[in-house]
């Protein structure tokens, strides 16, 4: 029995979380699909995005295919005492006790972020990381058809091809 519960304690432990640098990588995901590289143990530099199809994680191989293995779990999600779900850096929705975010959404105040494990929702962005660095899209838009023109552009970029597998 005892061997099962470290073993249970040591998943647990390894559980990445959103917005949290990790020591083996040295990287953060900042959503479910992107990540940054960490300075003083903050998520600070370019944004880097996994392929179609993986995600970020803690892994050494920071992107994978399997969606179980995903840091960004509470990005959109309700809290465990189902009263409100972060939607953004600063913003939030109430979820009026039920799992899933409201219309109802209002903003931290300014130099506050939201964090899902605070009790007062928001915290200051000082001591606190923010549960999503994105603002997630909540909602469900209608298929739009649009002709647009063809155009060039290059854009800077950073090969990230070490942090997912092939």
């Amino acid at each position: 029995m005892l061997p099962l519960l470290i073993f249970a304690v040591g998943i647990l432990s390894a559980r990445a979380e959103c917005n949290s640098c990790s020591p083996d990588t040295n990287t953060a995901c900042i959503s479910d699909t992107k990540f940054q590289f960490c300075a003083d143990n903050r998520p600070a530099g370019p944004i880097g995005s996994c392929p179609v199809g993986f995600y970020c994680t803690s892994e050494l191989s920071i992107c994978q295919p399997s969606s179980s293995l995903k840091a960004c779990r509470d990005c959109g999600r309700c809290s465990l005492v189902r009263l409100f779900a972060c939607l953004g850096p600063s913003t939030y929705s109430l979820c009026l006790g039920t799992s899933s975010p409201s219309n109802v959404t209002s903003s931290c105040s300014p130099g506050y972020v939201c964090n899902i494990n605070l009790v007062n929702i928001c915290g200051k962005s000082s001591t606190t990381n923010a549960t999503c660095l994105e603002d997630i899209d909540t909602t469900t838009r209608a298929p739009t058809t649009e002709t647009t023109e063809a155009t060039e552009t290059t854009e800077s970029s950073t090969n990230f091809d070490r942090f997912w597998l092939p």
